[in-house]
C-alpha cells in the first residue's frame, strides 16, 4: 500500500509541471487572421491554420534634421511568407521595396513573436541601403476581416 501511495505522489509533480508549459505553448499560438499596431501602421496577416505570415507591411519613419517627432518615408510590404514557430516566433532578413517618392529596394531584419493575443518584435533597417529608423511594434489581433 505503501509503494502504490508513494507512485502517486511521485506522479504529481510530473503533471503539475506539464500543466504548468502547456498555457505558455497555447498563448503563444497565434490565430488566424490580422494583427495590428494602429500607431505605428503595422499589418500583419497570418495564414487560415494560423503556420506562416503571409504578408506584413510597416512603414519606414525618419526623424528629421533638425529633431523632432519622427515622420513617415514611405511604407513597404513584405508578400514572402515567414514561418512561425511552435513558440511564436518569427523572423526574416532580407530585402524589401520600399515606396516613398521613388521606389527602392532596402535591407531589413525582422524579429518577433506571438505572446498573449499579440504580435511584437522589432524591424531594423540596414544604414546603408536607407535611412529609416529602427521600429518596434506591438500589434493586437483584429480578427480575420477587421474592416467588416
Amino acid at each position: 500500500m505503501t509503494s502504490t501511495r508513494r507512485a502517486r505522489l511521485a506522479v504529481v509533480p510530473v503533471l503539475a509541471a506539464a500543466a504548468a508549459v502547456v498555457p505558455a505553448v497555447v498563448l503563444a499560438s497565434p490565430k488566424a487572421g490580422y494583427y495590428i499596431d494602429p500607431q505605428l501602421q503595422v499589418y500583419i496577416q497570418t495564414s487560415s491554420d494560423a503556420s506562416v505570415i503571409k504578408s506584413f507591411q510597416a512603414p519606414c519613419f525618419i526623424t528629421p534634421q533638425g529633431g523632432g517627432e519622427p515622420t513617415q518615408q514611405g511604407g513597404w510590404i513584405l508578400k514572402k511568407h515567414l514561418k512561425i514557430s511552435k513558440k511564436g516566433k518569427f523572423s526574416y532578413s532580407g530585402k524589401v521595396k520600399l515606396q516613398s517618392l521613388s521606389t527602392s529596394r532596402i535591407k531589413i531584419k525582422i524579429a518577433g513573436r506571438f505572446k498573449k493575443g499579440k504580435a511584437k518584435g522589432t524591424i531594423t533597417y540596414d544604414p546603408a541601403s536607407s535611412a529609416c529608423e529602427k521600429t518596434t511594434f506591438s500589434g493586437k489581433y483584429y480578427g480575420k476581416h477587421p474592416q467588416g
